[in-house]
């Protein structure tokens, strides 16, 4: 995945703005299973707006470890 900038944004329409993360492939696994596709935009997760790369690794990672860890604590 990588960063939407000003040049991807102005490429695709629908994009109003340089924000989100571009897939730039995908392996196979869930992802993949789930029909993300190479040059999909990713601008909401989880009910959250995705500003970048880093803000969407960040929402995967909390899901994750929600998902692996909550049985454990509870």
């Amino acid at each position: 995945i990588q960063d939407v900038d000003e040049d991807i944004a102005e490429s695709i329409d629908g994009l109003d703005r340089a924000a989100g993360a571009v897939v730039t492939g995908v392996p196979e696994g869930p992802s993949k299973d789930a029909g993300i596709l190479q040059g999909d935009v990713i601008v909401i997760f989880d009910g959250h707006e995705v500003e970048d790369v880093r803000d969407f690794t960040r929402f995967v990672c909390k899901i994750y470890l929600l998902i692996n860890l909550a049985p454990i604590i509870t």
